[in-house]
């Protein structure tokens, strides 16, 4: 009777504290956002899920196709991806009642508690074999399971997230990469030019030297420039073969087994207008900002699972068997023994371990909510600082192309002057080379230009979609509701 008291007693105090467990629903921080960016927005239409098309470049998509099919950083995402979702499939697995099949050697501790019926003892043999069906399911009466179930659906969600981050940093990483090799080209192609001119001025200086009208150093200083000028060119090369190789490596391919025919950045790469975007469009679009808030939901599950630990745990147990005296005569021959009943758990003493658990469940929602807004600001701050070196680019970009105007109009009138007689061939090599430096710093606006746009789209969130994620055949099979959309029609 003692017993059944202190049962009792603690299902009563069960009972009790269930009036304490308020488990509210999840609901987003309610964080201030700009109305706008400060930095001057663009015309443009909202990010598209193919933007590098708008560069206009076939090589570019083809080289992204490759990345998407061979990419070693993506295949690490999606396997994380996979690990998450059996994750959540075995959370959902204590939903449903489990079933197992037990079989014992004669055992006299088990024969004598199979012995018991009904509150009294059985004359059975106290060495007996056992077949015996068993099973047992969890009443979820305060949430344990199924906040359990959200944690790790929620996880699964943020691993979803985190493959887009790297499906969005991949395209950007290779389609920055084929712009670097693409002004390589041409700036290699620029350098050259410029060899030629230094080399051109070097052999009449050494005529003008030989005919006693000049002296060494000039003749010194022309030298070096030459020497400079071939070993800039042999630099660029070289970091082109760098470029290219770390190209490959993004790709999943070996250096050498890549080679690019060269082509010039700005008759190659359009520049397409840039993209617009709310700054709340964020929230829904950005999938580092996604994965920051399933984190934090799976948090917000954990303190539910945390406390949910402090109640009495309730269950459903279930036994159909067969003891004999044999082996082969448990089916046949043996006696049959079926029972099933509640069961009930409670701790009274675990010197303060669930209360350790449910501070740390929120510590970690506090600790998950502090990045969640991180993640919002430094989102915000790409955005703006890709605006501003849009901006940047472009207005620099005007002003080189006003100056290689000038410059041309400049080497026109040169020329003339040149056929008149009146203009030495050294004088219109140095307007060569300064139209040259014209060109050059024109090619590195054009290409930080193209450099701040693929920057804009991955700070917007653009260009993936969990559908667009290449899973193998064999990965387990989600149910509805696991993958999460991108971003809803009204925020697009």
């Amino acid at each position: 009777m003692s017993g059944c008291r202190v049962l009792l007693a603690a299902a009563l105090a069960g009972l009790l504290l269930a009036g304490c467990l308020d488990n509210p629903a999840y609901q987003r921080p309610d964080l201030p956002l700009p109305q706008a960016w400060s930095a001057e927005a663009a015309t443009g239409a909202a990010p598209a899920d193919n933007w590098w098309d708008g560069f206009g470049d076939p090589q570019l998509r083809q080289l992204l196709d490759r990345a998407m099919a061979g990419s070693p950083d993506l295949q690490i995402a999606i396997d994380r991806l996979l690990i998450a979702r059996d994750g959540l499939k075995g959370a959902r697995s204590h939903l449903y009642p489990a079933v197992s099949i037990n079989g014992l050697p004669p055992d006299p501790v088990y024969s004598q508690a199979l012995s018991i019926n009904n509150g009294r003892r059985l004359d059975v043999d106290p060495s007996l074999y056992a077949l015996s069906l068993d099973a047992s399911y969890e009443v979820d009466f305060w949430g344990r399971v199924s906040n359990s179930v959200m944690a790790a659906k929620s996880d699964y969600q943020a691993s979803v997230f985190d493959a887009g981050s790297a499906y969005i940093g991949l395209r950007s990483e290779v389609a920055r990469a084929y712009f670097d090799i693409r002004e390589l080209d041409e700036e290699i192609t620029l350098s050259t030019q410029r060899g030629t001119l230094a080399a051109e001025r070097l052999r009449l200086l050494r005529l003008r030297q030989s005919a006693g009208r000049l002296g060494a150093a000039p003749v010194m200083d022309a030298e070096l420039a030459a020497r400079d000028a071939t070993a800039r060119t042999e630099a660029l090369r070289a970091a082109r073969r760098e470029t290219l190789n770390a190209l490959a490596v993004l790709l999943g391919a070996t250096p050498e087994s890549l080679d690019l025919a060269a082509a010039p950045l700005r008759t190659t790469v359009t520049a397409p207008v840039p993209p617009e975007g709310l700054p709340s469009a964020l929230l829904e679009r950005r999938p580092d900002i996604r994965a920051a808030e399933a984190r934090l939901i799976a948090a917000h599950a954990e303190i539910a699972v945390a406390r949910a630990e402090m109640f009495p745990q309730v269950g459903l147990t279930a036994k159909f068997g067969f003891v004999a005296e044999a082996v082969h005569g448990l089916v046949f021959e043996g006696s049959s023994v079926a029972g099933a009943g509640p069961t009930f758990s409670y701790s009274i003493f675990d010197a303060g371990r669930l209360k350790a658990q449910s501070d740390a469940s929120k510590r970690r929602y506090d600790l998950l909510l502090a990045e969640y807004r991180k993640s919002i600001y430094a989102g915000l701050a790409d955005v703006e600082k890709s605006l501003l070196s849009y901006q940047l680019a472009t207005n620099d970009g005007t002003r080189w192309s006003d100056a290689q105007g000038m410059q041309q109009a400049q080497l026109q009138r040169l020329d003339r002057s040149l056929a008149a007689g009146r203009l030495s061939r050294l004088e219109l090599i140095a307007a060569q080379d300064q139209a040259l430096t014209a060109e050059l710093a024109a090619l590195h606006s054009y290409h930080a230009r193209l450099d701040s746009l693929v920057a804009l789209y991955q700070a917007l969130g653009g260009g993936w979609d969990p559908a667009q994620l290449k899973l193998p055949e064999d990965a387990p099979p989600e149910q509805n509701g696991d993958t999460p959309t991108v971003a809803p029609a009204a925020a697009k």
